[in-house]
């Protein structure tokens, strides 16, 4: 038998090379087929046969399973989950048309800095949330918020900036302010670290406590009015505030250093406030507070 062995050998490695040959054909035909292997393999990204070479309707949703043509992009946003999140795929297309699909998609203004109006991207992208998005768009991305006012959702959105590293969006308290018709009080009084150190001074010696620093609140309130202590706040920050709306609320509370945001819900449900949030630097600057009627 071993001058057979030669022989039954090389028809081994014949068979062996036809069978690499037809799978390789088959692949070669349909790239579909691939799919099963890459999902066995947990290998990423897999093609994909389509059935249509159409090119891409600019911002439509029909295109999700189309190609994206030169130019053109989809952008859709899946509300169904407290906090939607957005997908978007973009081919060399112009931030301006992407801007607009997604204000009028979200019924929120977008508003770009000259530089900007100019870009183009291409971006493949899903599942992130707005300001997650809006990091991708421009180099310095803003977004107005309204929040609180016995509403504990997410923060809605008034109004979203997309700009370049030189440009400045128009001022965060005058956006805040914008058609406010009500009294309210202003200050004038900066981010320094001269006012933690007075509020912790003056900490065990006075009933109430304001200070502002590195974006952050601290509040020390023994039985104090709700509105004594908005004013106070507004004050330090130099911010509009609008206390029309009568309230017997008493205060006793004590933190020191809390971002605006969650410093206002945790002061009272009855405050409606409005920020800025800076997606650049990752803060968020306190812009109006309202105090709302039971």
């Amino acid at each position: 038998m071993s001058k057979y062995k030669p022989v039954l050998k090389r028809n081994r490695e014949l068979g062996r090379s036809v069978w690499i040959l037809a799978v390789a054909f088959a692949i070669a035909a349909s790239p579909s087929m691939l799919w099963p292997l890459c999902v066995k393999a947990q290998q990423q990204p897999c093609p994909v046969t389509r059935d249509s070479e159409k090119s891409a309707v600019k911002g439509s949703p029909e295109t999700e399973h189309s190609p994206i043509a030169k130019g053109g992009f989809m952008l859709r946003v899946d509300d169904k989950e407290p906090m939607p999140t957005i997908k978007l795929i973009a081919k060399d297309a112009l931030v301006t048309a992407i801007a607009a699909k997604l204000s009028s998609e979200l019924g929120v203004p977008v508003k770009l800095g000259p530089a900007i109006s100019k870009q183009k991207i291409t971006l493949d992208l899903e599942g992130l949330t707005l300001e997650g998005i809006l990091r991708y768009l421009a180099p310095q991305p803003f977004a107005d918020y309204v929040a609180g006012g016995h509403d504990m959702g997410q923060p809605k959105a008034l109004a979203i900036y997309l700009y370049g590293l030189n440009e400045t969006p128009p001022s965060a308290i005058e956006t805040a302010n914008k058609g406010n018709k009500s009294p309210s009080v202003q200050g004038d009084t900066g981010d320094t670290e001269e006012g933690t150190e007075e509020y912790e001074r003056r900490e065990k010696k006075e009933p109430l406590e304001v200070a502002f620093s590195e974006n952050r609140l601290s509040v020390r309130a023994e039985k104090q009015p709700l509105t004594t202590v908005l004013t106070r706040i507004a004050i330090e920050l130099g911010i509009p505030y609008d206390g029309t709306s009568d309230t017997a609320e008493v205060l006793s509370v004590n933190f020191k250093g809390y971002p605006i945001d969650q410093a206002m819900r945790l002061l009272s449900p009855s405050i409606q406030f409005y920020y800025r949030a800076d997606l650049t630097k990752l803060e968020n600057q306190l812009t109006r507070v309202v105090l709302r009627a039971h």
